[in-house]
């Protein structure tokens, strides 16, 4: 089967494709053979590795539920918050990840 059919029946870009086989082929899988292989198997051999945590996202994320009540507040906004945050977390997040 040809890239360009695969891409197509797959309804995916021609990128992600190429990707996976790529990665087949540097884990010594034959594409054949991964053709009968159940969907949750190939989930498994083609996961990405589990993030490790990281202290950044951590501090937002304990910040989440007073974040979510604050911008209920009238004249409360994402940028009013995001200095906030900066203020306590100078090494944080930049505005536009903030959101």
């Amino acid at each position: 089967m040809a890239l360009e059919d695969i891409y197509r029946d797959m309804s995916t870009s021609r990128n992600t494709v190429k990707k996976y086989i790529r990665l087949a082929q540097l884990k010594g899988l034959n594409i054949v053979e991964l053709a009968s292989v159940e969907d949750h198997k190939l989930e498994r051999l083609f996961a990405e590795p589990t993030v490790v945590s990281k202290p950044r996202y951590e501090q937002l994320e304990e910040m989440y539920v007073w974040i979510e009540l604050d911008l209920k507040g009238t004249g409360v906004t994402r940028w009013i918050l995001w200095g906030e945050y900066k203020a306590r977390y100078p090494d944080g997040y930049a505005y536009t990840q903030f959101l």
